[in-house]
């Protein structure tokens, strides 16, 4: 069995311990426990109505209810509440009576029981890790890194932005094009632009009647262009796994997907005369507007489900007369 620190669970404990140093403190642990391997998220502190004292300390609940559940919020991946810590004076680093019945708690929480961390300085900082099972049996665990790199990604991962924003902003998400911002799949950026393609040639096209890079030269419109192109970048990331890399230039937001020859490029730029957005893909430049690339991948994807049960109708209207009046 190990345990796993993120860097901000560690240095959260290591801060919580340095601004009660004269007094014992605490906190609980937030994360997931996976394949013998106690990940550790967050570290809550205990609260401003926890009583501090040398040799006691006792949890403000109410403080630490309130914020795992805003701590969890946060994240993609559901958090637990796997375990807690605290300091004990000296060198003092075995459990009380007190301590014991508080570790039953926890430990009765899940199947895999919790774990209880005990700090101590002497003067030195250390601390003893241990796994409590039920109903009350501690077993120490020798093994424990600190590390974002050592964890899964998605474990780690905040909430997508764009999804928390459709929230606040009353747009629902479609159930038949989008499970809950679960990717679909990698895709490359090509994949993705060939599926609205159509679409783009037939509605979109822009005809330059002057040189495409060069339309607003004295003023750098990159800031607008970049939070209006932000959404669509996000929820191309999200949907198909794309990773890309920006850069950005006077009047122009080049956004790309891999390097030399691989490399895939959309170029951003702001029409000043007509007030509007352009984005150039390939040997073409399209009219664009903020969500534009979501919107039409929905409804190419709307289109093919509605295709799909079609034909399912008209299939079925082939059999049924056979054995129904309709």
């Amino acid at each position: 069995m190990k345990v796993v620190f993120s860097d901000r669970a560690y240095t959260a404990v290591l801060a919580e311990t340095l601004s009660k140093v004269e007094t014992e403190t605490g906190g609980v642990f937030l994360g997931k426990y996976m394949d013998g391997i106690w990940y550790i998220v967050e570290s809550v502190d205990p609260g401003p109505n926890s009583i501090f004292q040398v040799d006691y300390f006792e949890y403000d609940q109410k403080y630490i209810q309130h914020l795992i559940n805003k701590k969890a919020l946060l994240y993609g991946a559901k958090l637990e509440l796997i375990g807690l810590w605290h300091r004990h004076p000296g060198t003092f680093d075995i459990f009380s009576r007190t301590d014991d019945g508080t570790n039953s708690q926890y430990a009765a929480m899940r199947a895999e029981g919790a774990v209880s961390m005990l700090v101590n300085l002497e003067p030195e900082f250390r601390f003893t890790i241990y796994h409590v099972a039920q109903p009350c049996r501690y077993t120490k665990i020798e093994s424990y890194e600190v590390g974002d790199n050592l964890f899964p990604r998605k474990l780690l991962e905040y909430k997508n932005i764009t999804t928390l924003l459709n929230r606040l902003n009353g747009k629902s998400i479609d159930a038949n094009c989008d499970r809950k911002s679960e990717p679909e799949g990698n895709k490359s950026l090509d994949e993705v632009i060939n599926i609205i393609l159509p679409e783009l040639m037939e509605k979109y096209v822009y005809y330059p009647k002057m040189d495409f890079f060069n339309m607003a030269r004295k003023e750098d419109y990159s800031k607008m262009i970049a939070e209006i192109v932000a959404s669509d970048i996000l929820f191309l990331s999200d949907r198909y796994g794309i990773k890309f890399y920006s850069t950005k230039l006077p009047n122009r937001i080049i956004v790309a997907q891999g390097s030399g020859q691989e490399k895939i490029e959309l170029f951003f730029t702001y029409n000043k005369k007509e007030e509007t957005v352009l984005v150039s893909y390939r040997d073409n430049t399209y009219y664009y507007k903020e969500g534009l690339f979501e919107k039409l991948i929905r409804k190419v994807l709307q289109n093919e489900i509605h295709a799909k049960t079609n034909f399912c109708l008209q299939y079925l209207a082939c059999f049924l007369p056979k054995y129904c009046h309709i």
